[in-house]
This record gives C-alpha cells, sequence and structure tokens, in this order.
C-alpha cells in the first residue's frame, strides 16, 4: 500500500480517486509514451467508473533524474517492497516529491506482471484475466504473454487469448518460442480456433515447421473428438499415428488415451484391446470403468461386473456400474437364482456406500421369494439412504406382509402428497392387497418365476378407507437414519416441535394422489400450489448428471462423463516453457 500511495494511484497525483489498478496500468502506457494506448485505457476506466477524470500530469510527469538511481537498483533487483519503503522516505524527507514518470510505470508495470503469474501460478483464472485486463503482454516477455493468454482461454475469453497467441507467432522470435506458443494454444483452446493459428502460423516470409508437433496436435483432435467439440475424425494416418506412439511410449496413459478415443468412435472391441493394455502398463480406476463399460458394450456382463466390483472401492463410476448391473439382475422377470457369493458381493458394497439403489434391489430381490423378514432391513436401509417410491411401498408391502399393519398405515401417512402408491396400503380396493405370498412363505432358495417387481397393490380407484389409520397426524421426518458403513446400526430420531398436520401438503412436481376426487383433498403446497402435476414425478426424465439418469441410460451418461474427464485431463501441458 505504501508504494501504491507513493507512486499516487489512489488519487495524490490526480483530481480524483480512482482505483488502485486501473491507474496503474494507464501510468505504464503514459510513460511508454503509447497515447493511444493510453487513450483507449482512459475511455476504459471512464466507463467502468462513471466521473473518474484521469491525473493531471499523466503527460507532464518529469522523467527519470540522476538522484533516482538508488530506486532503479532496488527495481533491477525485484525488491519492491524495500522500493515501495525507500520512496516514502524521500517523501517524507522531501515533501511534493514523486518518483518520475518512467519508474511509476514500469514499477506499475512489474506489479501488475506480478500479480498476473501469481494469479496464474495458483491456478485462479479470473483473478489472473482481471489483473491482465489492463495489461498489454507485448511479444518481448514471453512468460507474461503465454499467462496472459491462458488466463484469457480459461477465464471464458478464447478469442482473446488466441488474439494473443497470434501475436506471439507473427512475432520475430525463435523457433523454439513460437512451438511452444502452438503446444500452449493446444492446451486451452478449442480445437477450431487451434487450427487457425495453425494456418497463421504458415503464413509470411517464415512458416513455421510443424513437424514436431504433428504427434501432440493429432492427440489434441482426438482429445476434441472425445469432449465432443469436433466433429472431423482423425484420417487414418493420423489415427495410426496416435496408436504407434502409444505403443511406442508404453505408459499407461498414452494406452488408455488411444481407448478411450475408440469409445469415442463406438468401437468397443479395440477399446478393449487397448484397455487392456493401459491396464497391463498400471491405469488407475478410470481406465478398469472403461474397460467394464467396453465389455459390457460387447456383452461381456460377467467379466464387466467382476472388474467393476474389484476397483469399486477406487471409484464411484465402477461402485455404481456394479449395483446398477446386480439391481438388473436383482429385479429381474421371471426371477432367476442368484449365486450366494454375488449376494454377498452386491450386501457389502451396499453396506459400505450407503447405496440407496442397491438395498431397494436387494429388498425387492427377498419380498420376490417370499421373504420379508429379509426384505424389511434392505427396505428399510433404501428410505433411510434414498427414499424413493418403489423403496417406500416396498417396506411398507413388508411391514403389512409381516403383521405390523399400524406400522405401514404411519408410513403411508408420512409419505401422502409424494408417493401416490404407498398410500394404497391404507386403502380398500377392489383389486385385494396384491400379497400372492402365504402367511409364512419362504422361498428364497428358488424363486418363484412370474412375481411383480414392484407388485402394485390393487386398483387405483378408491373404495374406503381404513377406519383410524388414515388420515391421521405423524412426524414427517423420518424416523430412522443409518450410519453409512455401520452394517444397519439404527439410530432413533425423537420427534419433536409443533403436532404434525392430519394430511399433507401439495408437493410440486408430484402427480394426483389415488384419493384426489373422493372428497379428500391434499393442503396447498407452500408456493400455493394447488393442482397436480401433469407428469408424475416417477414418470417424469431424471435429472441430467444424477444416478438416476446413468441407470435409465444404462451407463452411457457415466462412460461419456468418464471419457470427457479423460479429455480434459490429457491436454498437453509442456514441461518447460523457454523465457
Amino acid at each position: 500500500m505504501a508504494l501504491l500511495l507513493a507512486l499516487g494511484v489512489t488519487g495524490g497525483l490526480g483530481t480524483a480517486p480512482a482505483v488502485a489498478q486501473d491507474e496503474t496500468a494507464l501510468r505504464y502506457f503514459a510513460g511508454q509514451g503509447r497515447r493511444d494506448r493510453a487513450e483507449a485505457e482512459i475511455r476504459r476506466l471512464q466507463a467502468l467508473h462513471p466521473g473518474w477524470q484521469p491525473p493531471a500530469d499523466l503527460w507532464t510527469a518529469r522523467p527519470s533524474g540522476p538522484d533516482e538511481a538508488p530506486l532503479w537498483r532496488l527495481f533491477a533487483a525485484d525488491r519492491l517492497d524495500d522500493l515501495a519503503v525507500a520512496i516514502a522516505e524521500r517523501q517524507r524527507r522531501e515533501p511534493g516529491w514523486q518518483p518520475s514518470g518512467d519508474l511509476a510505470g514500469k514499477i506499475a508495470r512489474k506489479r501488475l506482471r506480478g500479480a498476473v503469474l501469481q494469479a496464474a501460478a495458483e491456478g485462479r483464472w479470473q483473478d489472473a484475466g482481471r489483473a491482465a485486463a489492463g495489461i498489454d503482454p507485448g511479444s518481448s516477455d514471453l512468460e507474461l504473454a503465454w499467462a496472459v493468454a491462458e488466463a484469457r482461454a480459461r477465464s471464458g475469453a478464447p478469442a482473446e487469448a488466441a488474439a494473443v497467441y497470434r501475436m506471439l507467432l507473427a512475432a520475430d522470435s525463435p523457433a523454439e518460442s513460437r512451438r511452444t506458443t502452438v503446444l500452449k494454444s493446444l492446451a486451452v483452446l478449442p480445437m477450431k480456433l487451434v487450427d487457425e493459428l495453425l494456418a497463421a502460423s504458415q503464413a509470411g516470409p517464415a512458416p513455421l515447421d510443424l513437424a514436431a508437433l504433428r504427434t501432440d496436435i493429432v492427440r489434441a483432435r482426438a482429445g476434441a473428438l472425445m469432449r465432443e467439440e469436433e466433429t472431423r475424425d482423425l484420417t487414418p494416418a493420423e489415427a495410426a499415428l496416435l496408436r504407434d506412439e502409444a505403443l511406442r511410449s508404453g505408459q499407461g496413459g498414452d494406452l488408455a488415451f488411444v481407448a478411450w478415443y475408440e469409445v469415442s468412435r463406438q468401437n468397443h472391441a479395440e477399446a478393449v484391446t487397448w484397455f487392456r493394455r493401459a491396464l497391463a502398463a498400471g491405469g488407475d480406476p478410470l481406465v478398469a470403468h472403461g474397460l467394464a463399460q467396453s465389455l459390457l458394450q460387447l456383452g461381456h456382463r460377467e467379466e464387466a461386473r467382476d472388474l467393476a466390483f474389484a476397483w469399486s472401492d477406487r471409484l464411484a463410476h465402477n461402485a455404481i456400474l456394479f449395483v446398477d448391473l446386480m439391481a438388473e439382475d436383482l429385479t429381474m422377470v421371471p426371477a432367476v437364482p442368484i449365486a450366494a457369493g454375488r449376494l454377498d458381493q452386491m450386501a457389502r458394497l451396499t453396506l459400505r456406500t450407503a447405496s440407496g439403489e442397491g438395498a431397494q434391489a436387494l429388498g425387492w430381490y427377498a419380498w420376490n421369494a417370499c421373504d420379508a423378514a429379509a426384505a424389511l432391513p434392505w427396505f428399510e436401509r433404501a428410505v433411510a439412504w434414498h427414499p424413493r417410491e418403489g423403496a417406500v411401498l416396498g417396506l411398507g408391502l413388508a411391514l403389512q406382509r409381516l403383521g405390523r399393519r399400524k406400522d405401514a398405515a404411519e408410513l403411508a401417512n408420512r409419505y401422502d402428497g409424494l408417493f401416490p402408491r404407498v398410500v394404497t396400503l391404507v386403502m380398500r380396493t377392489a383389486g385385494g392387497s396384491g400379497d400372492t405370498c402365504a402367511p409364512g412363505t419362504r422361498t428364497t432358495a428358488s424363486l418363484r418365476p412370474g412375481v411383480p417387481v414392484v407388485p402394485r397393490p390393487g386398483s387405483a380407484e378408491v373404495a374406503a378407507f381404513v377406519k383410524g389409520e388414515y388420515p391421521v397426524p405423524v412426524d414427517p421426518e423420518n424416523p430412522m437414519r443409518v450410519e453409512a458403513g455401520a452394517a444397519g446400526r439404527r439410530l432413533a430420531l425423537k420427534p419433536s416441535g409443533p403436532p404434525a398436520p392430519r394430511t399433507a401438503r401439495r408437493v410440486g412436481g408430484v402427480g394426483s394422489m389415488p384419493y384426489e376426487g373422493a372428497g379428500l383433498a391434499l393442503q396447498p403446497g407452500w408456493t400455493g400450489q394447488e393442482t397436480p402435476a401433469t407428469v408424475a414425478a416417477d414418470q417424469a426424465p431424471p435429472v441430467p448428471g444424477t444416478r438416476w439418469e446413468v441407470m435409465a441410460r444404462g451407463g452411457r451418461t457415466t462412460l461419456s462423463t468418464a471419457r470427457r474427464q479423460q479429455a480434459d485431463g490429457s491436454r498437453f501441458v509442456p514441461s518447460t516453457t523457454p523465457r
């Protein structure tokens, strides 16, 4: 702050206060005698700060003199803090003294340069972009120019970044520096802008030789394809170059990159070969996930499931895939027996990850086997971890089959207004209860085929309500919570607060309840909504990016996400940067 005061950038040299970083850039341009840039900066500052006026001595500040030699030595040694102290001390001794415009401008530029480079080094790209807004990097300061370009690209201004790179390519600089500029652009720019830069590098009297960069350019183009930013596939020669280079290096990352490229082309047979090579070279859990997904696409379900389980503790994608595959088998119609070892894997993974989807699938598997006692704890976990209609309905049915009708009625009251099929648990319907198992029947060892996955308790038409059970006021909170990994240990919660209302409120996005139109209505929703949704919640498309979208698409969303992650993480960044 002392230095800023010494330079007068907070208003001391002008007629009105100004923002510190704004005036430093302005003084730099004025000190360089670049009137066009200074006037453009003045217009920018006046647009940002109405009423602001440039400093009165902007063009009259005296040049540097011999008496500033000690200050220049501190400047040359990058001792800016000591320089600020020295300037403040001299101003104390000589009231009215100010550093020359030349020194002030260069101090301002160095401060701005340091702010840009530090923010860039720390990955604070928005801050770097703001700091770079008032600075012209020029072509002589490569480190600054590269940082400014990257900051602009990563803060949402790729065209401005491309302009900096284009300026560097057009400059009379060594070929190695221009090649590094191309590599830098590959790391942050869309391929369309990169292609424009490549064309610009061939213009002029000294076209850049791109032969040494061909592999990097091909890799960047493949990454753009994997991110779905590029529509043109690699030529056969480019694809061969990508594969040959991966085999030559033998690195797991290079081999996996080829595998994900093949996935983007839906060539899963080739992808499997490359994923296996990548795993053998020390591949990571994402490689295992890609291999499992490609195996699944080729119909090798058991191998895909084994692989997903083996890597499930290292990557959430693999755990999700294993649970999805097992859930499909556990809820298959007609039901089929599943090996005890597989069930044990599913149970252990479900408990370890607190997977509501896994618990719900295990609950329906036991229910379809007429084993309500085994189904109950899994449905309880599913409701505690991820209360969806299928899990809550299964819990209610299991409670009824075990003779706990009061608990089932309380459950239906708690989820009234949210899950229509759960409310039918307390209704007398023409279709009966829907329970096809005789009391006490347990057939877990030999499943009976043809049992519905999610039994429907009869018709949706209301015949009558069970007296005294519905509607009644209940605690709306879930009375059970289960700690992840605690093997089902329950933590009971005591009801608190005022008594709950007898009837439920309307919930946005939920369809009509089965009793509506028969004299019983929901309270208006908190938003005032009084009518049901036109599309029931269980029929609405899943929210993009959620596990349920992954399940609805058979894992394709997870595969696409993983491919983009691989593409984003594989952009080329040179390990050294010429100065």
